[in-house]
């Protein structure tokens, strides 16, 4: 996979993607507009592999590209995808708990968590490869 400088590439089940943990942390706005400038956006996981590959990608809490923009529990993906309203979730036991907290983390242990927008977090960036087929254009 041709993913550039400082990503990682992976195959999943059907596209192949590059990811990129940034460490220094940001806001979840932030964080979507610092991938966007790099070509991607905040990671989206829409099938078990993701999150596997997620799990073993980072032991860090870091933002996912998830979203309930207007409050109402309607969470979406925010790369725009063909999974945008993906079936697949990974929900802590807690979570979501629609009180007014409209993103999403990925823990520790690789359970979602619903969490204050303005919270500062680390992330990772997804891409399409450069090689491959990635489900949003570049």
């Amino acid at each position: 996979l041709k993913c550039g400088s400082g990503w990682t590439g992976a195959m999943g089940d059907f596209d192949a993607f590059c990811y990129k943990v940034v460490f220094d942390k940001s806001n979840w706005d932030d964080a979507r507009a610092n991938c966007q400038s790099a070509g991607g956006d905040l990671f989206s996981v829409t099938n078990a592999y993701e999150q596997r590959f997620l799990e073993n990608f980072t032991n860090i809490e870091s933002w996912l590209g998830y979203r309930d923009q207007k409050a109402a529990g309607t969470w979406r993906w925010s790369d725009g995808s063909k999974y945008m309203t993906s079936s697949y979730t990974n929900w802590d036991e807690r979570s979501p708990n629609n009180g007014g907290v409209t993103c999403a983390i990925v823990t520790k242990k690789g359970r979602w968590h619903d969490e204050q927008c303005q919270a500062k977090y680390s992330y990772i960036c997804k891409k399409p490869s450069e090689s491959g087929q990635g489900n949003q254009g570049v």
